[in-house]
């Protein structure tokens, strides 16, 4: 046999001989050992050749299907958001009218198949019979969903349909309700399911068809019987009739007090043919009843209305608490409008009377309501008042017109002021305090017309702006400013004040707030915290309501901000300019005049003599006190701050007031 030698050769085997130990032999027995470790050698060579090429083979193998699995993922997971984006596209058209609801199924299979094509091409055998399944099978889950679509798209077209057959039953309903309503509903039940409409749907439909119907012919039954008291009369009969009982409670409650109102008008114009023959208007209108009170009550505050008036109110106070009231609701209206132009002390005085009236002698039908009309009345006065107080005032017929002014520079508004001035005192009075001369719309333009000028011109244009409307009416425009421009409206509310130096104390307030914004002066450190601290302790409770009391403080916070980034850090002098000091009498924080010390405002307020006050007699907790005598106490009174150099005395648990319960307001200038 063979077998493997040096150098991977082959030889003979020798026949086997006695062993003879010599030299020759020595070493042929060293050759073959060194034959059998090359052989050796070669073997794990080979071993270990053979092994690094099955790794390698393994690694490929390993690398290969790794990216045939990876390829095979990437396919299915792109082609199963593909086809449910085409999902959402088809059902789109479907639902929007873009694809026909009969070739919907057909337009599915052709876009899924072009979005297929060629989508397995380079994936492994192995994953592409798998994934051809997987496809198939969201291929026809995909046709279900366009077939939901259809469905849904036949249901919104029946419900159009429904839609559209409503309005064509509800023409007819004009010329034959009975019928029009039968074939709607045969119409509505038949198409309703098939709309997708739940029972109650179908229910709520046939509800909101008979209302309506039955209102629009109610509706021109009123409307036709507006011209005699006779048609009147047969419209409420018919109204009151079966054929009407599915009248919306608040439609009928519309049309009864549309009614009411006809018969007001006409009421109203027999009463005034009366008064034109006989003059007995008086006479007429107590004759006249409760139905014709409301048209009275507009007689008397000279404001007659028409009838498509009467009506539009009518339908303005359905469903409110005025259209229960049936009759009461033009008395009512006729109340709140005559109340309304009379001064608010007067409308709060007469609520103050409703409501003792109540409290003596209990709670009435009739005092409940006149209690809650004044109460609207008032609120509504005060909120226009808050808000635009000319406008207010025009309203409610206490001026006549508003007189143009001219907002494009400030000697323009200064010229054009005198008109306006008259207007707000006007509304001043009715208001029963200093009001704005301008509109919201107008001191916000005048507010922009100032804030583009330089600061020290700023308020130079507010000295003159304040110089000619008068230290309340100024006043009363800084607080129409102050919720959108808190500094601009503080240094207005301070008109023409000055330093000592001759400058204007606003221009300090408004140099501060500049500081502050560009933050040349710090607003929130731990100084500027407690120099606001010392306003506040400074100012205590010198004002009477916390409004103006936080007015002042920002003012003299603004005015130290101003004065610091002059590098003047005296908060008492801050306090000082903004508020004309702050003294402390019969244990009460009083503000000074602008410009007066302490023993200055003592010595004037002990000269005061009862012409100062225009009175001869004061009244303390309801009882008179001669003038002489209530001036001669004063020095020593609790003084209330009411403006600028004015004062109320505090008397008892209130104040000081005239014969007609108005406070005595004292003045030290």
């Amino acid at each position: 046999m063979k077998i493997p030698v040096g150098n991977f050769g082959n030889t003979v085997a020798a026949p086997q001989q006695a062993a003879r130990v010599t030299a020759n032999t020595a070493s042929a027995e060293a050759l073959a050992q060194l034959g059998q470790t090359v052989q050796n050698v070669a073997v794990d060579q080979m071993a270990r050749q053979t092994r690094v090429d099955q790794l390698q083979m393994q690694e490929e193998m390993r690398k290969r299907d790794l990216e045939e699995r990876t390829t095979a993922a990437r396919v299915r997971t792109t082609t199963i958001n593909d086809l449910a984006d085409l999902q959402d596209e088809v059902n789109r058209g479907i639902v929007d009218g873009s694809i026909p609801k009969d070739k919907a199924a057909e337009v599915w299979q052709q876009r899924v198949q072009e979005k297929l094509e060629g989508r397995l091409d380079g994936v492994s055998p192995d994953f592409s019979g798998q994934l051809t399944v997987e496809f198939e099978n969201l291929t026809r889950r995909g046709l279900n969903g366009v077939r939901d679509a259809v469905t849904k798209r036949d249901q919104q077209e029946t419900r159009a349909n429904l839609l559209a057959l409503d309005e064509q039953y509800q023409r007819m309903a004009q010329r034959d309700r009975p019928r029009a309503q039968a074939e709607f509903f045969a119409q509505i039940d038949a198409l309703g399911p098939q709309a997708g409409l739940a029972p109650e749907q179908v229910a709520q439909m046939k509800q909101g068809f008979t209302e309506r119907t039955t209102f629009t012919e109610a509706f021109s039954l009123v409307r036709g019987a507006k011209d005699d008291m006779g048609s009147i009369r047969r419209a409420r009969e018919v109204l009151a009739g079966e054929g009407f009982a599915g009248l919306d409670p608040q439609r009928r409650a519309q049309l009864d007090a549309q009614l009411d109102g006809y018969e007001t008008h006409i009421l109203q114009k027999q009463e005034i043919a009366a008064q034109r023959a006989a003059r007995q208007a008086e006479a007429n209108l107590r004759r006249a009843g409760a139905a014709f009170e409301t048209a009275q009550r507009l007689v008397d505050s000279g404001v007659p209305l028409a009838a498509d008036e009467y009506e539009r109110l009518a339908a303005a106070t359905a469903g409110t608490p005025y259209a229960g009231g049936l009759r009461a609701l033009q008395q009512q209206a006729r109340e709140v409008g005559g109340f309304a132009a009379q001064p608010i002390r007067v409308q709060r005085a007469a609520l103050d009377q409703v409501n003792a009236a109540i409290a003596q002698n209990g709670a009435s039908e009739a005092l409940v309501k006149r209690r809650d009309a004044l109460q609207k009345v008032l609120d509504g006065s005060a909120r226009d008042l808050q808000e635009d107080p000319l406008r207010a005032g025009l309203q409610r017929g206490v001026i006549t017109e508003i007189a143009p002014i001219d907002t494009r520079s400030v000697a323009g508004l200064v010229a054009s002021l005198g008109a306006r001035q008259q207007s707000a005192q006007v509304v001043g009075a009715w208001a029963g305090q200093a009001v704005s001369p301008l509109t919201s719309e107008e001191a916000d333009q005048v507010g922009k017309l100032i804030n583009v000028l330089p600061v020290d011109q700023r308020s130079s244009a507010i000295a003159q702006m304040a110089t000619a409307m008068g230290p309340q009416q100024a006043a009363a425009l800084g607080r129409q400013l102050a919720p959108k421009d808190k500094a601009l409206g503080i240094a207005i509310g301070m008109a023409g004040a000055k330093t000592t130096a001759g400058r204007y104390t606003s221009e300090l307030v408004l140099r501060g707030a500049q500081a502050i914004r560009d933050q040349t002066v710090k607003e929130s450190d731990t100084t500027a915290k407690n120099d606001r601290a010392k306003v506040i302790k400074a100012i205590g409770d010198a004002y009477p309501n916390q409004e103006l009391r936080e007015t002042m403080i920002e003012a003299a916070v603004l005015t130290h901000a101003g004065l610091k980034s002059e590098n003047d850090d005296d908060v008492e002098k801050a306090i000082k300019l903004a508020t004309g000091g702050i003294v402390e009498r019969a244990g009460k924080k009083v503000p000074l005049p602008y410009g007066m010390d302490a023993n200055t405002f003592d010595k004037r307020i002990r000269s005061l003599t009862p012409a100062d006050i225009r009175a001869e007699q004061v009244f303390i907790g309801g009882k008179p006190v001669p003038a002489a005598d209530f001036l001669s106490k004063v020095g020593e009174a609790v003084l209330i701050h009411a403006g600028q150099g004015r004062y109320a005395v505090q008397a008892g648990a209130g104040v000081a007031t005239d014969d007609k319960g108005r406070p005595i307001i004292i003045e030290v200038r």
